[in-house]
């Protein structure tokens, strides 16, 4: 379905995933939409960037040119709207801010709009960019937030103001699953899209899976419950029996 787009939230909750993981930038008029580019070009067609045109110039743009004519008509989401149907879907919320440098209260504005909708337990702010999410965590302490790291070194675990880390596949082994935990923080891991990549994180018990493919991780989590409900019967009966 179109990234970052309505039909592609309805779809994902049709599929029972647990979060919805969505990009933030701020256009010229400080309105919070949801786009993972910093440019419209590559799914709306439009050449320009997202910090130059206001909201009304873009509100009835479509958002699916790479999809031709199947999804015709979907619209560029706002923030809010999306929190407003979180809200009313159970639906946890993965929020990725995108700084242009070009902001105006740029964390304030998505802070306002989660408190707004007392979603404040049911969202985590991540981002690349380590001092806004320093800046959200002074506005509201209760947002949960999220480091996103594409590659993983250096003492980043003891970093403060960070509840989370989002790291890429290829960097996680057992020794930071560990660290992590062992500091009270989570581990969220992307992008996990086979079934032994799935069941290696789950082996190694990350947190949180981001994946494409929703269905299949499902179901070998499901496979895995299973699994060890029959192996916790069969220790409990061998104990009865010793």
């Amino acid at each position: 379905y179109p990234e970052n787009t309505f039909i592609a939230f309805y779809k994902a909750k049709e599929m029972e995933a647990d979060w919805i993981e969505l990009d933030v930038h701020a256009t010229k008029d400080g309105k919070m939409i949801i786009m993972h580019d910093s440019s419209l070009k590559r799914t709306t067609g439009l050449k320009k960037k997202i910090w130059q045109v206001t909201y009304e110039e873009i509100k009835d743009l479509d958002a699916d040119i790479l999809f031709g004519e199947e999804f015709k008509g979907e619209k560029i989401p706002l923030l809010e709207d999306v929190l407003k149907w979180a809200k009313a879907n159970k639906i946890k919320l993965n929020i990725e801010m995108k700084p242009s440098g070009y902001e105006t209260d740029f964390e304030l504005s998505v802070v306002n709009l989660i408190k707004k909708y007392d979603l404040e337990e049911d969202c985590a702010i991540t981002s690349q960019v380590y001092e806004l999410l320093k800046t959200v965590k002074q506005l509201d302490n209760k947002i949960k937030t999220g480091y996103i790291m594409p590659f993983a070194f250096g003492d980043f675990i003891s970093l403060e103001d960070i509840d989370l880390f989002s790291v890429e596949l290829t960097n996680v082994n057992q020794t930071m699953v560990d660290a992590i935990h062992k500091r009270g923080k989570k581990l969220h891991v992307w992008t996990v899209n086979t079934r032994e990549d799935i069941e290696k994180m789950m082996d190694l018990e990350v947190d949180n899976i981001i994946t494409d493919d929703v269905d299949l991780a499902k179901q070998l989590i499901e496979e895995k419950r299973e699994k060890n409900v029959i192996e916790e019967t069969i220790i409990w009966i061998e104990n009865l029996l010793s």
